[in-house]
């Protein structure tokens, strides 16, 4: 077996995982930003926590694109008012560019929030979100186990 390297996160996982997989559950949990603890948890507590999580996602998609509308009229009184095309540009790059990369970045989020709302609304949806966490737990469990 592959042995991660001294010091690394690969190595403190394995290690945390090979002395109690509930433990490094809650754990690796907390290592990431808006991780969320399934483990241990219900289908129904976790469709709330994505409806919770929808909800502020549209609120981030509204202000974004209220900003950007924002930016917009800002550019064109730029134009009227004769500012250089460059200076222009310079302001749409800086602000308009990062603020619809945000927007992207929300609208993919409520995508992938609403396929995960909409997968546990069915029975068979639950079923396979079910095998799938029963799953990734027994293969962590098995890690346990010496090589065969």
């Amino acid at each position: 077996a592959l042995k991660p390297p001294p010091n690394s996160f690969a190595r403190k996982a394995k290690a945390k995982l090979e002395k109690d997989p509930d433990a490094f559950f809650a754990w690796i949990a907390g290592e990431y930003d808006k991780n969320v603890l399934l483990h241990g948890s219900t289908e129904d507590a976790y469709a709330l926590y994505l409806e919770g999580e929808k909800t502020k996602v549209l609120k981030k998609i509204a202000n974004t694109e209220k900003r950007m509308r924002s930016i917009e009229r800002v550019l064109e009184r730029m134009r009227k008012a004769g500012a250089p095309s460059a200076q222009v540009d310079a302001h749409h790059h800086d602000e308009f560019v990062p603020a619809l990369a945000t927007l992207r970045d929300h609208r993919l989020t409520l995508a992938w929030i609403e396929r995960d709302i909409n997968l546990l609304s069915t029975a068979e949806g639950r079923k396979r979100f079910r095998d799938y966490s029963r799953g990734v737990i027994r293969r962590a469990r098995a890690m346990r186990l010496p090589a065969a």
